[in-house]
C-alpha cells in the first residue's frame, strides 16, 4: 500500500463518517418535529374535549332534547 492509496482510503472513510453523521442528525431532527404539536391544534383539541365533557355530564333529558332538535 503506497501513500496515495492510504490517503484515498482515509478520505473515503472520512466521507462515510460525515454522511453517517448527517443521516443520523436528520433522523433526530425529524423525530423532534414529529413530537412537536402546534399550540392552535392543542387549543382546538381542548375545546372539543370541553364540549364532549359538557355533553356527557349534562342530564339525560337535556341531552335527549338537543338530539331531537338536530
Amino acid at each position: 500500500m503506497n501513500i496515495w492509496t492510504a490517503i484515498v482510503a482515509m478520505a473515503a472513510i472520512w466521507g462515510v463518517v460525515q454522511v453517517s453523521r448527517s443521516w443520523m442528525d436528520g433522523r433526530q431532527r425529524s423525530k423532534d418535529r414529529e413530537e412537536f404539536v402546534p399550540r392552535d391544534q392543542v387549543e382546538e383539541l381542548e375545546s372539543r374535549i370541553r364540549t364532549l365533557e359538557r355533553i356527557v355530564t349534562d342530564d339525560r333529558e337535556s341531552l335527549r332534547r338537543k338530539i331531537d332538535d338536530l
